[in-house]
């Protein structure tokens, strides 16, 4: 049987035709035109709770990640005497000059593996809370003599190294053997198969995963939005997402952070725009630009930093372990002696962590960076549930010591695309893929809870 620990997840059936194929084709015409939802539609489906055909004893336990936002994602798929683990991420510390921590509650539970049956790790894609985690892993394969394939992409593989170099572990390619994923290829680890496929999402070569095993087919799409750059990427986006959907999909793990926001992820032109203007306006020719956002985020960063070079005229500098961490790797700006402007900076913060450059940037005057009258701090993120009350702080401490300060949605701009799909995405993806199963993750119980309802409803 599908064993989904109820302690873990929300599970929500997904209602379906009690039909064949066809039927099922009938229903996604239904859902509106060129085979995305509208509201308009009404469609009437069987729900089906009885999968008892072809039942499998398959076991999926979140070691981590599940019911938070940017934290140690990282999920254990075993049967038949195998595992394998799709991500390996770690909590960004806290109070810390590293990225790393000390403490074991920062990583995934890796306590749940048999390094007997674990035959390979799948990285969807380079955001640390995903990737983090391998330098512990790779302590654990080699106190317990094991070998096991590393799954990621190009980018992927790129941060995976910087990770390794930054942990000092030179020898970790004895105990991975690695292999760069091609979209669309199949990756046998007998009983299970992995094909990727690509999705939009914050950082270059992200992708979403087709899980097989015994005839059960189940899709791994956390990190993701329909929409990037241009919004005629939804319907192909969805028509993507419905071709996986043909396969007759039993389960869906997916992302449920936004679902608060009743739209769909925007494309990030207008942020893009935003800050074009914001680089040529006279008010801030005199003033240095702080720039607070996720460092992981370098597909933005780097257009935002090159804009500042060619439109305001501004050298661009990197503030934060993190953000030097993606920027050393990710950013090449070249040679900017011919800008003469005054810097804009990249500084970690957003989230006002403890010990994160911002926030020692209003504690300490003996660092690098002294934010006061004579600057702009812009707020590019949003805030995680959670940490409202602190950025709130940080912000009111910025404006104490006289800095001018921009969050994403106020004022004339409008300055933070996520990288994750919001409430619309989600719906869509669920019809795309029509799944039987639907396990929300990658938020706190009101998250899963709400798009529970969402999809019930």
């Amino acid at each position: 049987m599908l064993n989904f620990p109820q302690s873990h997840f929300y599970i929500v059936v997904n209602k379906k035709l009690a039909r064949d194929f066809s039927g099922k084709e009938r229903v996604r015409k239904l859902a509106g035109r060129k085979g995305l939802f509208t509201p308009r539609d009404v469609i009437e489906i069987k729900r089906i709770l009885d999968f008892s055909d072809n039942k499998i004893n398959l076991k999926i336990t979140p070691l981590g990640g599940q019911s938070g936002i940017g934290v140690a994602n990282c999920w254990l798929f075993d049967y038949e005497n195998s595992q394998i683990i799709i991500d390996c991420g770690r909590r960004i510390s806290e109070g810390s000059s590293s990225i790393f921590d000390p403490l074991d509650s920062a990583y995934p539970d890796f306590s749940l593996i048999d390094f007997t049956k674990l035959k390979a790790v799948v990285i969807s894609h380079g955001h640390l809370d995903h990737c983090l985690g391998l330098p512990k892993l790779c302590e654990l394969l080699k106190e317990n003599d094991t070998k096991i394939q590393l799954l990621a992409t190009k980018t992927s593989l790129l941060v995976i190294e910087r990770v390794f170099n930054f942990a000092k572990i030179t020898d970790w390619r004895e105990f991975f053997e690695v292999v760069e994923i091609e979209i669309n290829n199949s990756y046998l680890y007998f009983p299970f198969s992995a094909t990727p496929f690509p999705v939009h999402h914050s950082i270059l070569d992200s992708v979403g995963l087709v899980i097989k095993m015994s005839g059960k087919k189940l899709v791994y799409l956390t990190d993701f939005k329909y929409i990037k750059s241009d919004w005629s990427q939804l319907k192909e986006t969805s028509d993507q997402f419905q071709e996986i959907g043909k396969n007759d999909i039993d389960a869906l793990i997916v992302d449920s952070s936004n679902v608060a926001i009743d739209e769909f992820t925007s494309s990030i032109t207008g942020a893009i725009d935003n800050f074009v203007k914001i680089f040529q306006d006279p008010r801030y020719d005199n003033k240095r630009i702080f720039i607070t956002c996720f460092s992981s985020d370098i597909e933005i960063i780097g257009q935002i930093a090159h804009i500042a070079n060619i439109v305001g005229g501004r050298p661009v500098e990197f503030e934060g372990s993190t953000m030097r961490f993606f920027a050393s790797n990710f950013i090449d700006l070249g040679d900017q002696s011919q800008y003469k402007g005054l810097p804009v900076v990249f500084i970690t913060g957003c989230q006002a962590e403890p010990g994160s450059a911002l926030v020692r940037s209003t504690e300490d005057n003996n660092i690098r960076y002294q934010v006061g009258p004579d600057d702009v701090v812009i707020f590019s993120s949003r805030m995680i549930p959670g940490n409202r009350r602190k950025i709130q702080d940080l912000i009111w401490e910025l404006r104490n010591q006289g800095a001018e300060v921009i969050t994403p949605d106020n004022g004339d701009y409008h300055l933070h695309v996520s990288g994750h799909g919001s409430a619309r995405d989600y719906i869509q993806a669920v019809l795309d893929i029509f799944p039987k199963v639907v396990i929300p993750c990658h938020g706190n119980h009101y998250n899963r809870s709400t798009l529970a309802g969402l999809i019930k409803s």
